[in-house]
């Protein structure tokens, strides 16, 4: 009697370790009948706000005297977009840089390059009025800048957007599930599971020198592209 107490506690023990991971696979094991697909929803918003990258670059055998010009031009520039009602809040630097460069020589007559130093003031223009774009674009260029890298179209707000779309992407995994589980001669059941993933895309459009050169005799035309919202979901049907 006495082994038979010793041994009783252990048989449970060991009982319940064996029960528990069985209990727990059982909960969590997707039944043999289901179906799993990927479902898509997308929407399209209004762009509200507009990011315009640009940069002044200048360029002489002189590091100070790169230096110097550059400010010269990036505080005309400045100065332009905010007498034309641009907030000086929307105008930041993000970049700013000096450094060495050698350009081949225009003379056939000289083996070895020019050196030169080159100085690069980026600057970010953020716009809420998208209609003022382009103005802005050939204001800053009027007044020094030579460089601008991008313009971003982006909606500030898309939390509404974005369930929108992630209920469009639910219902189409159901429909596939559905039309998959008629054709195999099943009922769809539950779901069963769902992951969720989205992305908002950005509609972006460059400009290099050449548009520049443009933008100088013309006004420069510019209009914002619709964001597109897609959200992809993976769901796991039950079939009945």
């Amino acid at each position: 009697m006495k082994k038979i107490t010793k041994l009783f506690p252990i048989c449970l023990l060991l009982s319940s370790m064996t029960l528990a991971p069985m209990a727990f696979a059982a909960e969590n094991s997707v039944p043999v009948r289901s179906v799993a697909v990927e479902g898509e929803g997308t929407v399209f918003m209004k762009s509200d706000m507009a990011t315009i990258r640009m940069a002044v670059e200048t360029r002489d055998p002189s590091a100070s005297r790169a230096v110097r010009d550059n400010a010269v031009l990036t505080t005309k520039v400045r100065e332009a977009l905010i007498a034309k009602g641009f907030s000086p809040e929307s105008i930041t630097t993000i970049n700013y840089r000096v450094y060495r460069q050698t350009r081949s020589s225009k003379s056939s007559f000289s083996s070895g390059g020019i050196e030169e130093f080159v100085v690069d003031n980026s600057i970010r223009l953020v716009l809420r009025d998208l209609s003022r774009v382009g103005e802005a674009i050939d204001v800053a260029v009027g007044a020094g800048v030579n460089n601008v890298y991008s313009i971003s179209f982006l909606a500030e707000n898309i939390e509404e957007s974005q369930k929108q779309a992630r209920n469009a992407a639910i219902e189409n995994a159901r429909e596939i599930a559905g039309q998959m589980a008629t054709t195999a001669g099943a009922k769809l059941g539950k779901v069963l599971r769902i992951a969720d993933g989205n992305s908002a895309v950005p509609a972006e459009a460059f400009y290099d020198n050449m548009n520049l050169k443009m933008a100088r005799g013309v006004s420069t035309p510019i209009s914002a592209d619709d964001q597109k919202i897609t959200v992809r979901v993976s769901c796991i049907f039950e079939l009945e």
